[in-house]
């Protein structure tokens, strides 16, 4: 979804930006290097996803009220570039007394969803055994 912000805002806005570099080979990583580089397209679309993500995660929030939200995969890799922005719009949608709910970096990283995977195996294959 990044990526294709990215292409969009690229097409709509044409001005200079180092994202045009990457072609069809742009990534998440890439948007957020650039954007740390002070690319002014690239710090858009990082703002935009933040937002939507605080506004998901508020949603969620106010359904779920969870303990707290770790964000895992490729985009934890991204640090307070991300995190920082989303906690804001997260705290600007979510109702008041949910604000305090913690937003995490996974310490996983981008490995968070190949373990994921692993657990549910192992859950499954645990279920399995119990029934035999």
């Amino acid at each position: 979804a990044m990526v294709n912000r990215a292409k969009k805002s690229l097409w709509e806005d044409q001005s200079f930006s180092s994202l045009r570099d990457f072609g069809a080979s742009m990534t998440s990583k890439a948007i957020f290097k650039e954007a740390r580089k002070g690319d002014l397209i690239a710090s858009r679309v990082v703002q935009e996803t933040a937002d939507d993500l605080g506004r998901g995660l508020a949603c969620i929030a106010g359904v779920l009220d969870p303990q707290a939200f770790i964000l895992g995969g490729g985009m934890s890799l991204s640090g307070d570039l991300l995190l920082k922005p989303t906690i804001s719009a997260f705290q600007k949608y979510v109702f008041s007394p949910l604000k305090d709910t913690p937003i995490l970096l996974s310490r996983l990283g981008d490995r968070a969803g190949m373990f994921g995977a692993a657990m549910l195996i192992l859950s499954a294959l645990a279920r399995r055994r119990k029934s035999c």
